[in-house]
C-alpha cells in the first residue's frame, strides 16, 4: 500500500503539504515521510518457525510503516517474517522502487534511523558528528522522525491486537499479514477521512537498532550537501 493520493495534481499538492508540514516543525527540508519497522507478534508457525523470530526473541511479522507530518500512515508493507532486516523490507517495497527510479514526484526525502542504509533519497543520522552543522542535522532528523514512532503508537493503541502487550495476533502468519493490512487500511480511512488511498500490488522509539554500513557514495554526497546548505 502506498502514499495517499488521488489525481496527479492532488498528489503533487499532497507531497508539497507534507514537506511544508515537516519543515515547520523541525526545519528539515524536503521530507515527504519517515519510515520505520515495527513487529507484530504472531502464533508460532508450524514450519520454518526460526525465520519468524525477531531480534527481541518472539515470533513476529516485520511491518514497514511510512507516515506524514500529522502522524498519518501513508504506506505499509506487511509480508516479511520477523527475522527480516528493516532495510531488506524497505528494499522490497514499491516505495523504494519509485524513489530509486526517480518517479516519485518532487524528489522528496524519506528519513530513517541508523538501522537503514544511507541513500540519496533516504536520509539517516550522522553516526559520529564532527561539527555543529552535523549536530544540528542530527537534532532536526531525530525530532522529525519522532512522527513515525508516534504514528506506530497511535496505530497500536487503536488496534490493540497489533500490540504485543495485548498478546499480539494469535493466528498463523499468512492470515496475520492480511489482518495487519486490514487494520492499517481502516486506520488510514479514519485518519484521512475523504482522502483517496492508492493501493499498489506489494505488498516506539528503540535505540537498539541494527546498524547498516553507509556505503552509498551518492547518498553521502546528498546528505553532506544538505547539511552544508540547510544546517
Amino acid at each position: 500500500m502506498s502514499l495517499a493520493n488521488g489525481s496527479h495534481c492532488q498528489h503533487q499538492d499532497r507531497l508539497a503539504e507534507i514537506k511544508v508540514g515537516f519543515y515547520r516543525k523541525w526545519q528539515f527540508p524536503g521530507v515527504i515521510g519517515c519510515v520505520d519497522g515495527t513487529h507484530v507478534a504472531i502464533r508460532t508457525p508450524p514450519r520454518n518457525e526460526d525465520v519468524f523470530v525477531c531480534r527481541k526473541g518472539f515470533h513476529s511479522i516485520n511491518i514497514m510503516l511510512i507516515d506524514d507530518h500529522k502522524n498519518r500512515i501513508t504506506a505499509v508493507s506487511a509480508r516479511f517474517p520477523g527475522s527480516s532486516h528493516d532495510m531488506a523490507v524497505f528494499d522490497c517495497s514499491n516505495i523504494q522502487q519509485r524513489m530509486e527510479n526517480g518517479d516519485l514526484e518532487n524528489k522528496g526525502l524519506l528519513l530513517a534511523d541508523s538501522g537503514y542504509a544511507l541513500r540519496p533519497y533516504l536520509m539517516t543520522p550522522v553516526l559520529r558528528p564532527h561539527n555543529d552543522q552535523e549536530v544540528r542535522y542530527n537534532a532536526a532528523h531525530k525530532g522529525t522522525r519522532v512522527s513515525i514512532e508516534q504514528a506506530n503508537g497511535i496505530l497500536k493503541s487503536r488496534f490493540r491486537c497489533l500490540d504485543r502487550s495485548s498478546g499480539g495476533l494469535f493466528i498463523e502468519a499468512g492470515k496475520a499479514c492480511k489482518a495487519i493490512v486490514a487494520c492499517c487500511v481502516l486506520h488510514m480511512c479514519i485518519t484521512f477521512h475523504d482522502v483517496m488511498v492508492e493501493m499498489l500490488p506489494n505488498d516506539v522509539h528503540n535505540d537498539d537498532v541494527e546498524r547498516c554500513p553507509e556505503l552509498d557514495v551518492n547518498g553521502r554526497i546528498v546528505r553532506d550537501n544538505l547539511i552544508r546548505n540547510a544546517f
